[in-house]
């Protein structure tokens, strides 16, 4: 996942149709901002990356590892 622009979302379930909304792009080098501002270190940690939009925010990243949690709901 680190170059490419990885999204999620679901295509069907046991119950027939489904709707979803797609994710935000999934990837190491160039992750959507907003899902990981102030998420990677303080900003007083000299190695963390992105702790405010201003402040080490500029993809690619390459010297960080992170992962992704997303949660679908099912609305009846």
């Amino acid at each position: 996942m680190e170059w490419d622009p990885y999204k999620l979302y679901v295509f069907a379930d046991s119950n027939g149709q489904t709707t979803s909304e797609t994710s935000n792009q999934m990837n190491t080098a160039f992750p959507h901002i907003p899902d990981v501002v102030g998420q990677l270190g303080t900003l007083e940690n000299e190695y963390s990356v992105c702790p405010t939009p201003d402040v080490r925010c500029v993809p690619p990243f390459y010297n960080v590892h992170f992962s992704y949690e997303i949660t679908f709901q099912r609305i009846n």
